[in-house]
């Protein structure tokens, strides 16, 4: 639970550091950004400060000038695990809720032992956040307590020892709370995702995803097919005869080409004009044509075939349930680039 804010850089201003919040929560997250409450007045923060006894950190006082926490609802703003940021009434509330329960606990503690964790909850602590149970129970503190750790973050948890966290600050832990939303980056163990407008935090996936497969980069390394191989007649067997009759069937109607004429046009340029890349000159049967366009090699693309019929041009863009042959037999072919031409279909 680190900030990503190097040691050598000086951290951004609490200001600073919430305005990064806000953005990245208007633009991914905006149910959650509309739960931040408005700045606290400098009235509200004093008249606290005047019921708890002690004067705050500046960070506390910056940020709460920035936000006065957070309405505790669903799709709230939180900070990984250590739940939402408390406003006034929160910190105050909880904070004086603590002290009573550290009173009872204090003959637990070494009184000769100064060190600013050798208690159950001092009385110069300030629950900053609401924890995962969005109660007292749990969340982090900051001290506001003279001496070497004064303003550090600690953690909190009613039946664990309290403990710092790694941040020295108020100032730092919002660095890198900006830090994770803009870069995807962990708190806690978990990552910030933007899911129906809300902020949610979840364990990283250690699946790696498979690069998918590209259909172009399939057909480049598949080879055309070609001709099937004419079937081998079956000798007959002994004894075997066979009755001819005649049967009056109805003739299939033949399916209507998309064939374009054209007085003087060469094939190539119909190609061309059709948008068709990579284009194979080599004769094929419509059968063959058929077969190659339902491949990997032509990659779902279209094909396209181009030939003579005396002094026409004609072009046939082939449809997926087939085409009659054009006049004059085999053609040129080639699939057709997706994107290109006006009259194309995208595969």
């Amino acid at each position: 639970m680190t900030s990503t804010t190097s040691t050598a850089e000086p951290l951004p201003t609490v200001e600073d550091s919430w305005a990064r919040i806000d953005a990245w929560l208007a633009e991914h997250a905006p149910l959650s950004r509309a739960l931040l409450r408005p700045p606290a007045s400098p009235d509200a923060i004093a008249a606290a400060e005047q019921r708890l006894g002690l004067t705050f950190h500046p960070d506390l006082v910056a940020s709460l000038r920035c936000h006065d926490g957070t309405e505790l609802s669903e799709g709230a703003p939180v900070f990984a695990l250590n739940g939402p940021f408390a406003g006034i009434t929160g910190i105050v509330d909880n904070t004086l809720f603590l002290r009573d329960v550290g009173e009872d606990v204090e003959d637990a503690y070494d009184d000769e032992d100064d060190h600013e964790l050798n208690a159950y909850w001092r009385h110069e602590w300030l629950l900053i956040t609401h924890g995962v149970a969005w109660d007292a129970q749990d969340g982090l503190f900051l001290t506001c307590r003279a001496g070497d750790d004064y303003g550090r973050v600690g953690d909190y948890f009613n039946e664990d020892a309290p403990s710092f966290s790694e941040w020295p600050s108020l100032r730092a832990a919002l660095s890198a709370f900006a830090d994770a939303l803009e870069r995807r980056l962990p708190i806690g163990g978990r990552i910030p995702l933007a899911v129906d407008g809300a902020l949610i935090w979840e364990e990283p996936t250690r699946t790696v995803k498979a690069r998918p497969t590209s259909l172009l980069d399939l057909a480049a390394r598949t080879p055309e097919p070609g001709p099937p191989p004419a079937p081998r007649p079956e000798p007959p067997g002994n004894g075997t005869y066979t009755t001819i009759g005649f049967v009056r069937s109805r003739a299939p109607q033949p399916h209507q080409p998309d064939v374009v004429f054209a007085e003087g046009v060469h094939p190539d340029e119909l190609l061309l004009r059709a948008g068709v890349v990579g284009r194979e000159t080599r004769a094929r049967t419509h059968a063959e044509a058929a077969r190659s366009a339902a491949s990997p090699w032509a990659a779902a693309r279209p094909l396209v075939r181009a030939g003579r019929w005396g002094g026409l041009g004609f072009r046939d863009a082939e449809r997926r349930d087939g085409a009659a042959e054009p006049p004059g037999g085999p053609a040129q072919a080639g699939p057709r680039h997706p994107g290109r031409g006006p009259d194309q279909a995208g595969p």
